[in-house]
């Protein structure tokens, strides 16, 4: 959670404290001053924990609209100018923990006002790390009753202490409720699963997602092994491209890490075999996975508790580890992930929520200059920074990257799958010989691309029919883009052309003016765009027939209206709106049909 935090004030001159204390819990990110309000709002629609030093009425009041499910809020948490914690909002969800944190990371005071802190000293729904919840359902009335003062002589406790701090006093068992990883699950007694067993798991080439999840559930089920118990699934390095296990562990909610066939060879198991030793180079994938997953830990030792079961198109092992799991992540290899990010024409604001979480969960930023300046880098967080002119070597690098195991960021403008680098990705992905980089998990994010920007200053020029036309001819012969240009014309598409000058390249535009002026009048609206959403942002309105390519530099993109589009400036001298209707007045019928 530490480097995901957000810590914010709406005042610059707290920016010295939140770095200090920022530095002293381990990581997260300070913002002071402009964009308090809606760096606080994006975070809590993300769900990302923040702290605010400023009054609890401004993060209330701020936050008002979004409160609608207290089992769902982020953490919110206020920190007084006195350097105490005050958990405002997802107290039952890291909100208390992350108090009690920060007071120990700051020499402050947590102040914990929920019931079953101030009894248990302790959030019954956030167990300790290791330990799962199995009766989640009752959490609420065993609260309930716990602050009626139903349990005044203490709290009974049975098997393992499963919650984060050592709670009450156990001299006095003589309680009404109880507590505990004993017993049956109920509104006086909330159950704890001890995360002791690691899944360690061999699959066919290509298996069934599907059928790979049934398969496993339904084993665990016949085994009587209550999937909470599950720390994490494990297998062989040369599976991690298999979307069967990426399923399971979805379906699941367990991490998935990977082992080298040369580690798993060297643990001795009960059931291995020649075939599988002579096809991958380990005798044994899932029982020697389960026990290097629930491996070592200190003078404890794992052992399987399910030998090898196969089921078809593959095999199972379960085994245990002599404590509770709380460092599974820590083990093996996980698949490498490569996302592809897409900051938007510019504006912070324009960037979608789901970016900037995918930008703080990477381990590695990579892009060009330009672009990583605009990402303000966490703690843990490495960039890598090339030219312009390098965008293979930028996306191959980060794809090497990613097979380590590690999680990346490839960072482009606009959307990462226009015009930007998520198809070269691709395309190198593709082209690959090494198993490990077709391996990578390569997920693109959505991004606000320059057109859309553009056309939401504008009004609604792509109203109908559009296209985007690149006329860059560096690596698309001009043939090529001149047949487009020519479908798009008599097609009386609205285009939108991206890299219309360079420094090097200064008639193409002119070119592809008049092979849109021979099929639309010259009156036609054309507007230049230049650095869209940024401080420096103008749009300068032409016609077709009076373009020149001279007003336009490489930081422009043009658009052209189809013969539809028409202008509209409600006041003088006021902005101009350029829009291209669809049709819908031009017809006599209901538009819902």
């Amino acid at each position: 959670m530490s480097s995901d935090v957000l810590f914010l004030s709406p005042l610059e001159r707290h920016a010295p404290a939140l770095t200090g204390l920022r530095d002293a819990f381990g990581g997260g990110e300070v913002l002071a001053g402009t964009g308090f309000s809606e760096a606080l709002r994006t975070a809590f629609a993300e769900g990302r924990p923040t702290v605010g030093l400023c009054a609890a009425g401004i993060l209330i009041r701020l936050l008002a609209d979004q409160l609608h499910d207290k089992h769902s809020e982020p953490p919110v948490v206020m920190v007084t100018e006195a350097g105490n914690f005050v958990p405002l909002l997802g107290g039952h969800h890291g909100a208390n923990r992350l108090a009690q944190d920060l007071a120990e990371a700051g020499a402050g005071f947590a102040l914990i006002s929920t019931a079953s802190d101030a009894a248990l000293g302790a959030v019954v729904e956030d167990p300790a790390p290791g330990y799962a919840l199995t009766n989640p359902e009752h959490a609420a009335t065993f609260q309930q009753r716990l602050a009626g003062g139903e349990a005044a002589n203490g709290v009974r406790v049975e098997g393992d202490w499963p919650l984060r701090s050592d709670g009450p006093a156990r001299e006095n068992p003589a309680a009404i409720l109880s507590l505990g990883t004993e017993g049956e699950g109920g509104e006086t007694h909330l159950r704890y699963c001890r995360r002791d067993l690691v899944l360690g798991l061999g699959c066919e080439r290509g298996a069934d997602p599907e059928a790979m999840t049934m398969a496993v559930i339904e084993a665990l089920e016949q085994a009587g092994v209550d999937p909470l118990a599950l720390a994490g699934i494990a297998s062989v390095d040369l599976k991690q491209d298999e979307p069967a296990l990426a399923r399971l562990s979805e379906r699941l909610g367990l991490p998935l890490r990977f082992f080298s066939a040369e580690a798993l060879a060297g643990v001795s198991v009960p059931n291995p075999s020649s075939v599988v030793e002579a096809e991958i180079g380990t005798p044994s994938v899932a029982e020697a996975a389960a026990l290097l997953g629930a491996g070592d830990r200190g003078e404890s030792a794992a052992a399987l508790v399910l030998e090898k079961q196969k089921f078809g198109i593959g095999t199972l092992a379960l085994a245990r580890a002599r404590e509770a799991i709380t460092d599974f992540e820590a083990v093996g290899t996980p698949r490498g992930r490569l996302q592809l990010i897409g900051l938007g024409p510019g504006r912070a604001d324009w960037r979608l929520s789901g970016t900037a979480a995918a930008l703080r969960s990477a381990d590695h930023l990579v892009g060009y200059g330009y672009y990583t300046d605009q990402v303000q880098p966490l703690p843990h967080q490495q960039v890598h920074t090339f030219a312009l002119g390098e965008e293979e070597q930028r996306c191959q690098f980060a794809l090497d990257l990613a097979t380590t195991g590690v999680s990346v960021a490839l960072i482009c403008s606009g959307d990462a799958g226009v015009y930007a680098m998520g198809a070269l990705t691709f395309e190198l992905a593709a082209r690959a010989e090494d198993r490990r980089v077709q391996a990578v998990d390569i997920q693109a994010h959505p991004g606000v691309s320059a057109m859309f920007g553009a056309a939401a200053r504008l009004g609604a020029p792509l109203g109908h029919d559009f296209c985007a036309v690149s006329l860059s001819d560096l690596m698309t012969p001009w043939s090529v883009i001149e047949r487009r240009l020519q479908g798009a014309a008599s097609a009386d598409f609205v285009v939108c052309f991206y890299n219309p000058v360079s420094l090097k390249r200064d008639w193409q535009l002119a070119a592809a003016r008049d092979i849109l002026l021979a099929h639309r009048p010259a009156e036609t609206p054309v507007v230049i765009c230049r650095q869209i959403g940024r401080a420096e942002e103008s749009y300068t309105h032409r016609d077709l027939g009076s373009l020149d390519p001279a007003d336009v530099d490489m930081f422009c993109m043009v658009i052209v209206g189809s013969s539809q589009t028409r202008r509209f400036q409600p006041v003088k001298n006021g902005p101009t709106h350029l829009f291209t209707p669809r049709g819908y007045l031009n017809r006599g019928e209901d538009p819902k049909e």
